[in-house]
């Protein structure tokens, strides 16, 4: 897995990033990213075009760099109350549903649509984000850390999708129910 590449910050770079990630956001859930300009997301944040390009190469850079920062936000809040490996995923499983079903519209862009750019990130970012919580941590797995990561960016689409299409709704702790009984990471630990 590819490591991520750590960007200096300042305050103004935060203030462009925070603009542009806005901007993006509101697009994608008016259109699909792919149909979606460098120039009509710097003109939605109000940013100029060159200085989107002193921090990414191209908007699937920037896609990708958007969707890593909302799943560490994500993963630092399952990691706050968490005492272990399990209960994180436990907490990934609410905080999941609770996203869901505050932020559908922006979800369903995410998380549903079949064979598209922002999914495939995404699922990716999540299975990265996830192999480095396992390794990071030392959590002695059963197979190889790669795939189970693999595995748990999966089960976590495909459990939003259902979550967002089922037509009920679910708390997060029947969600973290029925995730635990598909997932079960336990049986991936010795």
């Amino acid at each position: 897995m590819e490591k991520r590449q750590e960007r200096r910050i300042t305050t103004a770079t935060k203030r462009n990033y925070s603009a542009l990630e806005n901007g993006l956001f509101d697009l994608i859930q008016e259109k699909k990213f792919d149909l979606i300009s460098v120039s009509q997301i710097c003109e939605k944040a109000n940013i100029p075009r060159v200085t989107f390009y002193n921090y990414f190469a191209d908007k699937y850079e920037f896609l990708r760099f958007c969707i890593g920062e909302f799943v560490d936000a994500f993963s630092e809040k399952a990691e706050r109350y968490a005492s272990n490996f399990i209960e994180y995923c436990d907490n990934i499983a609410v905080l999941s549903s609770d996203f869901i079903r505050k932020n559908r519209s922006l979800a369903e862009r995410f998380i549903c649509a079949e064979n598209c750019t922002e999914t495939a990130v995404f699922r990716e970012v999540i299975s990265e984000r996830f192999y480095e919580k396992i390794t990071k941590n030392d959590v002695a797995t059963k197979v190889p850390a790669d795939l189970v990561s693999e595995y748990f960016s999966s089960c976590i689409i495909c459990a939003a999708r259902w979550l967002l299409y089922e037509g009920q709704e679910h708390t997060g702790e029947q969600t973290k129910t029925y995730f635990r009984l598909i997932f079960d990471p336990a049986r991936f630990l010795y």
